[in-house]
């Protein structure tokens, strides 16, 4: 490993990946010979093996390595042919990996025959698209880059290629020369579409659009100032115009992209061998896209023939692989009960390492098919359905709607065994047979899966997640209940304090709570709208973190990946109280929520429903999330930072395809009574409790039933709830 010292001594960041001390504290690794560090739960490099790091950074006052010249312990092993690297990696039986793609920059997959591939020696599997949409998630661009928009792409395209070299489909056989030959093999009938090639054409009015899901080809606008430009540029001596073209460049290191993934199926745990520079991520990627926990997974790192940041980011040829691996059952496993698997190179014509996706299995055949759930708990199917035994992990969404609508759907795309409860027959029976469809600029999809009127259900549940409107908390957790295992738990996802009620039901110990602000509507029978992402919070209601309440985020990171625990669920609730309660204000008028929010006129209004949600909060102290700030509407708050807060609010809203809050929708589209009194009147409630008045709060109640009971919806109505 190389120091340099100048004014600030810095390590090369491949080394120290994840450590995040002070470099004049930190002893990197051990003298050769010692114990080695780790660089996280399930991440390793054979570096650490060999001892091959030996700096001792001490303290400030002791003597000092940085600056001297080091001896680079590597070079005799790298000179004298003993480096190992990920096609050094051997294991007995391993089969191996093709990738057929498309020879077309732009063009629609009309069908693909494998039978003739499927037919050939030694292959074990073809499979195309549809098989990886089933047992993976898309990979969702969206940095926060300004003006970036939102790109989805899945493991294999189903539909549409938009590149030359785009995969579309991997066949995997006993030996590296069988799986080439079958991969020519695999017809694909193309429907050749316009391409765009070059970025002045795709910027032209009109042009084809890449990524037909996206606005336009232009993918993101940025722009940087500093200083005066205007200024400058009307005092400059002379104004060069000039437009410049940057040639196609890439990353070329000697060794090319390849993995071996090792699939445990006793142990549920993927082991992915990759010349990596980032392992933390690529764990983190690899287990959300597959629907692990990242305990599930572990990256190992061998030496890697350059890299230069090709070997940053998780490439869907790795992806495929690793999810091959896990499509194991049990009823083909080998010795140890392991498979393996290696991905082909990056570049199309590259050699392609070997891969296991075991013996004698086809693309159509059962095996190949996604389990319910690969996790945490190992299942056992006995009479009747899904025993208690071994770890159930079934879950029963009750109630379709906007949340329970969008995140069954989302588990039921992964893979997981998911079952809605409605009261609408029309959408029961919508999601029985076309589909229920989860559309919009977040995700657009669309899943079939089993659905229940309540008189219909029968059986035991370990997991119940209950998502119904706040006022219909109890009746709802009443006719859960014959359902709720005797050890399973019911995780509220929805608005309100409703885990007091549901605890008060069905227990204390069978209750989880949780917090959710993502934007989502019932659109209609079999349709949800999934406006944006947002904040999703799990936590115990006594505060424990348990092992119950790690397994319900990791199936609820598949949902959302940024989702989060904590031991102090109520600060979150009330936090939300105080933000919804501006939202029930919203539906007395007409503007969308951002456009309400932002009317300066109102910020009076804002800083009095903020205040007294976050004055009356009983035992906790509210907590931001999204833009809200509840220290911004504490007595003594000035009223600049209550502007702050109520900006970035309408900062998050305003990209959202949901403009309009839920309450808004019952009162002006669905026409029925609003959750006021089940979220909003508790806080005037918990205020005469202590003796705290809430006449903001309580003028909005009355509002609101005023506007339940017939009055037209005005944006003239909000200025009642001024001071």
């Amino acid at each position: 490993m190389l120091v340099r010292v100048g004014e600030d001594a810095r390590v090369s960041k491949g080394e120290t990946a994840g450590l995040g001390h002070d470099p004049r504290r930190l002893q990197l690794f051990g003298k050769a010979g010692g114990a080695s560090p780790s660089y996280g739960p399930g991440i390793r490099t054979e570096a650490h093996e060999r001892g091959r790091m030996s700096l001792d950074v001490p303290a400030e006052d002791g003597p000092t390595q940085i600056g001297r010249w080091m001896p680079q312990r590597e070079d005799r092993r790298f000179l004298t042919g003993q480096g190992r690297y990920v096609d050094d990696i051997a294991f007995p039986g391993a089969l191996h990996a093709r990738f057929v793609r498309s020879p077309h920059a732009r063009a629609r997959i009309d069908a693909i025959e494998a039978a003739a591939a499927r037919a050939m020696p030694g292959v074990a599997a073809v499979v195309m698209g549809r098989d990886l949409a089933g047992w993976t998630t898309p990979l969702r661009m969206a940095p926060p880059i300004e003006g970036l928009q939102t790109m989805v792409m899945e493991a294999f395209p189903t539909a549409k290629v938009r590149f030359d070299g785009d995969l579309v489909a991997c066949v995997v056989a006993a030996a590296a020369s069988q799986a080439e030959d079958a991969a020519e093999q695999v017809l694909v009938e193309y429907d050749a579409l316009p391409a765009v090639v070059d970025a002045a054409t795709a910027l032209r009015p009109g042009a084809t659009r890449v990524d037909d899901a996206l606005d336009g080809n232009l993918v993101s606008h940025q722009s940087f100032t500093a200083g005066d430009p205007a200024r400058r540029f009307a005092n400059a001596h002379r104004i060069i115009e000039a437009r410049f073209h940057q040639h196609r460049q890439t990353h070329a290191p000697m060794e090319t992209r390849g993995c071996c993934a090792v699939w445990d199926a006793g142990r549920k745990h993927l082991t992915m061998h990759a010349g990596n520079q980032a392992p933390h991520p690529l764990r983190t990627q690899l287990a959300l896209r597959l629907g692990l926990s990242e305990s599930q997974v572990a990256v190992v790192c061998p030496d890697t023939g350059g890299a230069f940041g090709r070997k940053i980011a998780l490439l869907r040829e790795e992806l495929a692989v690793a999810a091959l691996a896990g499509r194991r059952d049990g009823r083909h496993r080998r010795g140890d009960g392991r498979g393996q698997r290696r991905a082909d190179a990056v570049q199309r014509g590259g050699r392609a390492p070997a891969a296991d996706a075991g013996r004698h299995l086809r693309a159509a055949d059962p095996p190949l098919r996604p389990r319910a759930r690969r996790g945490l708990y190992h299942r056992r199917r006995g009479k009747g359905g899904e025993s208690m035994q071994g770890g159930d992990e079934r879950v029963l969404i009750w109630g379709a709607g906007a949340i329970g609508g969008t995140v069954g759907a989302t588990l039921k795309r992964a893979g997981h065994d998911v079952t809605f409860v409605d009261v609408v027959p029309e959408h029961v029976a919508a999601i029985r047979g076309p589909g229920l469809h989860v559309r919009g600029p977040v995700e657009d999809f669309t899943v079939q899966a089993p659905a229940l009127l309540p008189a219909e259900v029968s059986g035991a549940w370990p997991r119940v997640f209950l998502c119904v409107k706040a006022h219909h908390t109890a009746a709802a957790c009443q006719a859960l209940l014959p359902h709720l295992a005797r050890d399973g738990c019911v995780l509220s996802l929805q608005n309100g304090l409703n885990e007091t009620v549901i605890a008060g039901i069905a227990g204390p110990g069978r209750t989880v709570g949780a917090f959710v602000n993502f934007g989502a509507d019932w659109m209609g029978p079999g349709e949800v709208l999934f406006g944006n992402r947002g904040a999703v919070v799990l936590g115990e209601i006594d505060g424990a973190m348990t092992p119950r309440l790690q397994a319900l985020h990791a199936l609820l990171q598949v949902f959302e990946p940024d989702a989060v625990t904590t031991p102090d669920i109520w600060s979150y609730l009330w936090g939300k109280l105080g933000y919804g309660a501006m939202l029930f204000a919203q539906a007395l008028g007409s503007m969308g929520i951002a456009d309400c929010l932002a009317r300066p006129e109102l910020l009076p209004a804002w800083r009095a429903l903020g205040g007294e949600a976050v004055a009356v909060a009983e035992g906790v102290q509210p907590r931001g999330f999204n833009g809200f700030d509840p220290d911004a509407f504490r007595p003594g708050a000035t009223q600049a930072q209550a502007q702050a807060s109520v900006d970035a609010m309408v900062a998050f809203n305003r990209p959202s395809a949901k403009t309009h809050s839920g309450i808004w929708r019952d009162i002006a589209v669905r026409r029925r009574q609003t959750e006021v009194d089940a979220q909003i009147a508790p806080i005037i409630a918990a205020g005469a409790r202590h003796g705290l008045a809430c006449p903001t709060t309580a003028k909005l109640v009355a509002l609101i039933h005023e506007a339940e009971a017939g009055r037209p919806q005005s944006d003239a109505i909000l200025l009642e709830l001024l001071p």
